[in-house]
């Protein structure tokens, strides 16, 4: 073999050697953060989507709240009607208007708060 061919041998075997040492840490430090940059992001979609199940369980007992207050309040109305002086009234006659029953509670639901329900491996109609 010449010369010439040892000559560039070192020089080949130098740059893979030199590439490789430059390049395998490069390689390594760019998946670590990678893999942190995948955690980080996991970890903020898991604590978006608790945020939003809370809001949407705190609607949902707003909702209720509304409706059992308005239920207990239209039956007290009409066990008025049990009264003897009352009793030749109409239901319209005995339902007295509720205070505080306003439309300023108006709940009202965002497509991020209903995708949690797509989202969910159970069916809706077996929370109920």
């Amino acid at each position: 073999m010449s010369s010439a061919y040892w000559d560039i041998v070192p020089a080949a075997v130098g740059g893979i050697i030199g590439a490789l040492a430059g390049g395998v840490p490069a390689w390594l430090i760019a998946r670590k953060q990678l893999l942190e940059a995948l955690k980080r992001d996991e970890d903020v979609r898991v604590r978006n989507e608790k945020s939003s199940a809370f809001q949407v369980a705190i609607k949902l007992i707003l909702i209720t709240n509304n409706i059992v207050g308005l239920r207990t309040h239209v039956q007290k109305c009409l066990r008025m009607k049990l009264i003897a002086t009352n009793a030749h009234m109409e239901d319209w006659q005995v339902l007295l208007p509720m205070v505080g029953f306003t439309d300023e509670h108006n709940v009202r639901f965002s497509g991020e708060e209903t995708s949690i329900f797509s989202q969910s491996e159970k069916p809706i109609s077996s929370w109920i």
